[in-house]
């Protein structure tokens, strides 16, 4: 446990140490509801195909890397958790035995690129098969007038995402409503229209269109 610990906050480890940290922070919150898996992607809109709606550069990049069709949070957790993986081995069994400081340092620095480049390549095979189930084959307007389940704590002008129980699968989906709202984890809510510039769907309590 001894050699765990000062393996985990010794350089380079540590760096993903941290980043962990905050992986781990952030799916905690998204799994109680106060965050959205999708937080990170923006306006930038690349599905499985690795069509791009957004500006090229990282975009482009992602694309080539095969690192598109799922929500970027999941990308950037498994590119943290393997690349943490990496550099704690080879602190474990290489860093440690290294004779002088500044080597380990040295070393280290190369580690930690290697270890980001192994990461991109196991992260875009580990995705791979998660693609199916962030790919909708329903087009946008279809889903108006569905109902859905809100799957956050709460759904605001800016914040909110439902289930939408597509019969052979379910869609996450990104809602918004006026506030102020009673709405909150649970309810069921019925899809009005899809802002296309933002993606997002306007939805309404059922009590008030029944």
């Amino acid at each position: 446990m001894e050699t765990f610990l000062s393996t985990i906050i010794s350089f380079p480890t540590a760096i993903y140490t941290t980043l962990l940290g905050i992986v781990l922070c952030y799916w905690l919150f998204a799994l109680i509801g106060m965050m959205d898996i999708d937080i990170l992607d923006g306006d930038m809109d690349i599905d499985a195909d690795g069509d791009i709606d957004g500006t090229a550069g990282i975009s482009g990049l992602m694309v080539t890397l095969g690192l598109t069709g799922v929500p970027i949070t999941i990308i950037i957790s498994f590119l943290v958790f393997w690349g943490w993986l990496f550099t704690y081995f080879a602190s474990l069994f290489l860093l440690q035995l290294l004779p002088f400081n500044w080597l380990q340092w040295l070393v280290g620095a190369g580690v930690i690129v290697i270890s980001f480049g192994l990461s991109i390549i196991l992260t875009a095979r580990c995705i791979r098969p998660l693609k199916p189930f962030f790919k909708s084959h329903h087009h946008q307007e279809s889903l108006v007038g569905r109902q859905c389940v809100i799957s956050t704590s709460k759904v605001t002008e800016k914040f909110g995402q439902a289930i939408c129980d597509l019969g052979s699968t379910e869609l996450i989906i990104n809602i918004r409503h006026k506030e102020p709202n009673s709405l909150k984890k649970g309810d069921k809510v019925t899809i009005l229209e899809h802002n296309k510039e933002h993606n997002t769907y306007t939805v309404s309590e059922l009590d008030l269109i029944d």
